[in-house]
């Protein structure tokens, strides 16, 4: 095994390092769901209770997925345990589509001025909570702040427009912005991983390919379509019963099975720094929307 810095890979991250990064973690999400649920007892302000209900839904939920994500086992396996449940689908886009509204440091900067409207139309059942699907809560929230967050981040004016439907069996979701679109190379591209068409420090370049991902393991579906300079459409389409795998193998590169499988699996060292990266990443996007809302209310 190789060195770093004088310490052997395979003492590079231990249990105790999860167990503390996990405490670290868990204990102002605690925090957060405390605080929001008395704010709720205590104000009469319709808006300003809905907005609580949903940091406080969203700071359970992020608590739960690192409790999932920090597991040593697991990390160090470069696999993801999925986790089916009963998911309100409805309070889950709506989470999404206000924290990115709001949120600070630059993830919705497109925001800042007027030049650019988050349009969202639901129908009723939605902005009650519904529709409830099966699935990993985790995964299915983190897909829709990736696409949510492409439309805002790549459209400098217009609107980007978030919309709903539901049947019986399916629920579908479509996220149409007016901003720089894509060229039939760049589309064909979209969904590969590492793949980003702007220099922007954001991201990784992983949020379609593991959109894609999500979707295909709950027995769903993502399509794009996109015209230069006239902007892009991207519908989601998930089943409202699904059979999900018990995990998925992250692959050689530790980011998704989507990866060429005939390449040498990484050693445990780099996957445990790929998967906290990719943590990290999944948390950044509801703290920052979190950070900012409280400012609607001055």
């Amino acid at each position: 095994m190789g060195e770093d810095g004088g310490r052997k890979e395979k003492d590079w991250l231990t249990a105790g390092d999860c167990a503390r990064v996990l405490a670290d973690v868990r204990s102002p999400l605690n925090s957060i769901t405390g605080l929001t649920e008395a704010l709720k007892m205590m104000s009469r302000d319709t808006d300003l209770n809905k907005v609580m209900s949903l940091m406080n839904r969203c700071s359970i939920r992020l608590a739960a997925h690192a409790e999932k994500t920090l597991q040593f086992d697991q990390i160090c396996s470069g696999g993801v345990v999925l986790h089916k449940e009963s998911i309100e689908l409805g309070w889950i886009l709506m989470e999404v589509c206000e924290f990115l509204r709001h949120a600070r440091e630059g993830v919705s900067a497109s925001l800042a001025n007027d030049n650019v409207q988050l349009v969202v139309e639901l129908p009723p059942n939605w902005e009650k909570g519904g529709p409830k699907i099966e699935g990993d809560s985790s995964l299915v929230a983190s897909s829709l702040y990736h696409v949510v967050q492409n439309a805002l981040q790549y459209t400098q004016k217009g609107t980007v427009h978030v919309s709903a439907s539901d049947t019986k069996e399916w629920v579908v979701i479509t996220v149409k912005d007016t901003g720089v679109g894509m060229d039939p190379e760049q589309l064909e591209k979209i969904c590969k991983p590492f793949t980003k068409f702007s220099s922007s420090p954001l991201g990784l370049g992983l949020g379609l390919a593991a959109c894609h991902e999500v979707f295909d393991c709950h027995g769903g579906s993502i399509v794009v379509q996109s015209v230069e300079a006239e902007g892009t459409t991207v519908s989601m389409r998930l089943p409202r019963k699904c059979e999900l795998p018990k995990m998925l193998d992250r692959g050689p590169l530790g980011f998704g099975y989507y990866m060429d499988t005939r390449k040498k699996k990484l050693g445990r060292r780099d996957l445990t720094k790929r998967a906290l990266g990719i943590f990290a990443h999944e948390l950044r996007m509801p703290l920052r929307g979190m950070a900012g809302l409280p400012g609607k209310f001055g």
